[in-house]
């Protein structure tokens, strides 16, 4: 049986709406450090190593933290977590298109019709 991997997404290091509630003015304040976010993902390792073969990843850490140091809470206006490491409704309806192309360029399901 096929098997894709979504890799989690990065955890921010505070309690996300809480910190954009009180930082109105300057959201940038609710950033978090993009390599304590990205937490250490053992199947991750295990794929990278083959230990996992016919596992497909797809990874949608670059997407809600783009490259760079720091990873932001709101992303084109857009709240990014619910809490301390969900993301919300309008972030995923956000990152879906490219989410489902990802799931298609793993070859295991076919193109999707909008």
């Amino acid at each position: 049986m096929p098997v894709v991997y979504l890799r989690d997404t990065p955890t921010p290091d505070a309690d996300v709406p809480t910190c954009v509630s009180g930082a109105l003015d300057d959201w940038s304040r609710c950033s978090f450090d993009r390599a304590t976010g990205l937490l250490d993902d053992p199947v991750l390792a295990q794929v990278a190593l083959g230990d996992l073969p016919g596992v497909r990843v797809v990874d949608v850490s670059a997407l809600v933290c783009p490259p760079g140091d720091r990873c932001p809470s709101v992303l084109g206006g857009v709240l990014l977590y619910r809490d301390a490491s969900h993301l919300t409704a309008t972030a995923t309806e956000l990152l879906r298109p490219q989410v489902e192309q990802d799931l298609v360029a793993t070859g295991l399901f076919g193109a999707t019709t909008g």
